[in-house]
């Protein structure tokens, strides 16, 4: 097996490399890049984090010029538990790390120099013990950055198998559930069947053919927004924005944009959070979703980011289509589509919660199910998938 790549460069290392192509708006030279980092081109350790790069297919080179390859771009965009994950799905899957897994997981855990030895042996390399250390000690790092061992000193011990994603314990659920249902029953008279009236007058506004594209998506906007204030949100729209000079910078000229908000804090395993949000891009559209609107949702999520940097946030897309095309699907890992039905579905329910007098679905459940989805790369799940994974954390 002596085409497996094996090479010294550390996970750090190779997100280096890939961040300074990502510095370049074009596709750039080798030269560039190391000039980029402030090293030699032809480094051991320069050489080594490009070696990787390519052969983990994190970048591409055609004609001489590097270029971020679509899961390498995705692994930037990602942070924390989410691009650990995302680089197991994708990185986790080939040599070495496949049979070095089994081994750890064989014998529990294993030292730094153990792992350079079994390497050398399994993939014939002709390593001396200080070799060996040196590799074992970069492999050491990338089972850590994948999730697949945690290192402490010399040791890495096997962890595969533990819950990686966001964990949100819903340690206010009584409260958020008290709340939703006053506003609920305050608004609605405590007609449960009322839930449904204004979502599906506002559809049949989206449905209606001789009214304008402006129209139409305007009221699905709003059919959205609607749907979530009944699960516990606030909502805002560019229409709609205030005089704040935050509404002024989040949004933008365009339709579709809207924020699903929930301020009320909320844990994490990252940390307690401020509040929560769900940027939206809401798209009244029955045809599939492309790479052009998942730029947007992008652009959208980097403003809301940085307005609300200590919120946990959340991507989704709504439309009355069946999800992403090829365009889209690459990119899509931690976007949630969401079929305007689904959203109906889940109405549904929460009508069946409030008429049985049973806890109601809030922001913290809605961000489980996208948690969950996430975790599971169900990115466009189907509506019997979604309202699955609800009755589960909902125990209804």
């Amino acid at each position: 097996m002596k085409n497996v790549a094996l090479d010294l460069a550390n996970p750090q290392k190779v997100i280096e490399f890939l961040n300074a192509i990502d510095s370049y708006s074009r596709p750039c030279t080798k030269q560039e890049i190391a000039k980029r980092l402030g090293r030699k081109e032809n480094s051991r350790l320069f050489m080594a984090s490009m070696n990787l790069a390519l052969y983990y297919k994190l970048a591409v080179l055609e004609k001489d010029m590097f270029n971020l390859a679509s899961i390498g771009r995705q692994m930037l965009r990602l942070t924390g538990n989410l691009r650990m994950y995302f680089a197991y799905s994708n990185i986790g899957k080939i040599e070495p790390f496949p049979t070095l897994t089994k081994e750890l997981k064989k014998r529990n855990e294993m030292t730094v120099l153990e792992i350079g030895k079994f390497l050398s042996d399994v993939y014939n390399r002709e390593w001396n013990e200080k070799s060996a250390e040196i590799y074992g000690r970069a492999y050491a790092n990338w089972l850590c950055f994948l999730g697949i061992g945690v290192l402490k000193k010399n040791k890495v011990k096997y962890s595969l198998g533990e819950i990686i994603s966001v964990q949100i314990p819903i340690v206010h659920e009584e409260y958020a559930d008290k709340t939703l249902y006053d506003q609920l029953t305050q608004f609605l008279g405590g007609v449960p069947s009322r839930i449904h009236k204004k979502p599906l007058e506002l559809l049949s506004i989206v449905e209606n053919k001789e009214l304008s594209d402006k129209e139409r998506g305007g009221a699905f906007e709003d059919f959205v927004g609607e749907c979530f204030w009944r699960l516990g949100f606030q909502y805002r729209t560019e229409r709609a924005k205030g005089q704040r000079e935050k509404d002024q910078i989040i949004f933008s000229k365009g339709g579709g944009d809207l924020t699903l908000t929930y301020h009320y804090p909320i844990s994490t395993n990252e940390g307690i959070k401020q509040g929560y949000i769900i940027v939206c891009e809401a798209k009244a559209t029955s045809m599939s979703i492309g790479s052009r609107v998942m730029g947007q949702i992008e652009n959208f999520a980097k403003r809301i980011r940085i307005a609300y940097p200590d919120y946990l946030i959340h991507q989704i897309i709504i439309s009355r289509s069946r999800g992403y095309d090829q365009t889209a699907i690459p990119v899509a890992i931690d976007t949630v589509h969401f079929n305007h039905e689904t959203i109906l579905g889940i109405l549904k329910l929460q009508e069946t919660l409030l008429k049985n007098g049973s806890p109601l679905i809030t922001p913290l459940h809605i961000a489980h199910l996208i948690e969950r989805l996430i975790q599971e790369s169900k990115v466009c799940p189907s509506k019997d998938e979604v309202m699955i994974i609800l009755k589960e954390i909902t125990k209804e």
